[in-house]
């Protein structure tokens, strides 16, 4: 992963359930190649992202990984 000056960074606050959905969304797209990039750059940003989250997620590393992650999506359905 590239560095960035911190002065050129910026943070974005999401809940745990919300890192967890967007990380595992990132790693699917990864593995079943369905991004459609129009610049390598694209793909980069994509990839740091998914990196920082799984840095961040201890959950990805759980033996029960696939409970936890349905019930991130349980939570996070906007029909709750």
């Amino acid at each position: 992963m590239s560095r960035t000056p911190a002065s050129e960074t910026i943070s974005v606050e999401l809940t745990q359930q919300q890192a967890l959905v967007l990380f595992e969304y990132l790693r699917r797209c990864d593995e079943e190649e369905r991004y459609v990039f129009r610049d390598q750059a694209e793909q980069r940003a994509l990839w740091d992202l998914e990196c920082s989250l799984q840095s961040q997620l201890t959950e990805v590393f759980a033996p029960n990984y696939g409970e936890l992650l349905k019930a991130a999506w349980a939570q996070l359905r906007d029909d709750n």
